[in-house]
């Protein structure tokens, strides 16, 4: 009995055993010759070539490189969060984002003046009869309100049943506002009882980020008032509508940037890695039983061959008359006769042989 290494090997009729019996018995996860553990997690024995190994640990250092590291809104490569307002992360070109931008800082200037609840819609301004008469009323209806107001003595009787802001003949009190004394033409007065009937209906009724004519908000948001074109309007609806195809899937803090998945070498082994590198561990998940030792198991070897040289014949004549005792007989068998078992030319197949007779009691 020789041992050799982990074995034992045993000569036993010719015929060598190899045991493999290394200390008391092989682990149950001990690799074949040219196979490693893979060790891509704690406790990882599944045997690979030593290159998937390396390829594991270099996975496995630059793990934290390759994780999505914003979150769930994170978008597709080509796209970037819009940023219309703060939270915007609508995922869209980054030509979209920079219009975006552009809208913002035109905001001002799209929006009219506010001057608090009564400001007037674009196109109408205050009346001003007196100082606190807020009906919105166009420009030339203002104007000629001034005119009024700067001709309203000259219209006065100075006595009258009305007292001293009795109107002359002709004229009566315009009551733009109560307590409006000032002494025009009927018909005046009649418009300016239609502009207090309109007067709300003429005010900006969006408070104030009310646009300017021409502008809508924007609503990228709900509470998007940016004023911006209609077409620039239908774009951010487009945008929204579009969002969810260009923003990654997320499947939690351990989300792969676009172009890795995870390598599962087990069930949460949430490393990222390439696909090819994940389908390597799969591939070697599948393997991994063929690449064990099996503790304990027997491999048969042939038998050793007898040495080269002939072996001279002992001097009682034990040799086999006729024949020399060669220690191999050369490829393809012993020329000097048949082969045991074999049927020699011409001749009867030997006892139990197929076509020869059988032993006796058979």
């Amino acid at each position: 009995m020789i041992r050799q290494g982990f074995g034992v090997s045993l000569v036993l009729g010719g015929l060598t055993l190899l045991l493999n019996c290394s200390s008391a018995s092989a682990a149950s996860d001990t690799c074949v010759n040219g196979y490693v553990w893979r060790e891509a997690f704690s406790g990882d024995h599944v045997c690979v070539t030593p290159a998937v190994r390396s390829q594991a640990a270099a996975d496995n250092a630059a793990a934290k490189s390759r994780i999505e590291a914003y979150g769930k809104d994170t978008c597709r490569n080509g796209y970037v969060w819009r940023e219309a307002f703060s939270g915007d992360h609508a995922c869209v070109t980054p030509k979209e984002r920079d219009i975006a931008k552009s809208q913002n800082s035109l905001a001002s200037q799209r929006k009219l003046t506010y001057y608090g609840p009564d400001t007037c819609a674009e196109g109408f301004v205050w009346r001003e009869a007196n100082s606190s008469d807020h009906v919105c009323v166009w420009p030339g209806d203002r104007d000629r309100t001034r005119t009024e107001n700067a001709q309203a003595a000259s219209h006065r009787q100075g006595y009258g049943p009305y007292g001293p802001d009795t109107c002359k003949q002709g004229y009566v009190w315009r009551e733009a506002f109560s307590g409006d004394h000032a002494c025009v033409l009927p018909h005046i007065r009649d418009t300016d009882k239609t502009e207090n009937s309109v007067a709300n209906s003429r005010k900006e009724a969006y408070g104030p980020d009310t646009c300017r004519n021409g502008f809508v908000w924007r609503e990228a948001s709900r509470s998007d008032h940016v004023c911006v074109t209609a077409s620039e309007r239908t774009a951010a609806a487009s945008e929204n509508s579009a969002a969810g195809s260009h923003t990654l899937t997320y499947y939690g803090p351990d989300t792969c940037a676009e172009g890795f998945v995870w390598r599962e070498a087990s069930s949460s082994d949430h490393v990222c890695v390439t696909p090819a590198t994940r389908a390597q561990a799969l591939a070697d998940n599948q393997a991994a039983k063929s690449r064990i030792l099996i503790a304990g198991s027997v491999n048969v070897g042939h038998a050793p061959p007898p040495p080269s040289t002939p072996t001279s014949v002992p001097p009682s004549g034990g040799g086999a008359p006729g024949r020399s005792t060669a220690s191999s007989p050369p490829p393809g068998g012993d020329p000097s006769g048949p082969a045991p078992g074999s049927r020699p030319p011409g001749g009867a197949a030997p006892p139990g042989a197929p076509g020869g007779p059988h032993p006796p009691g058979h």
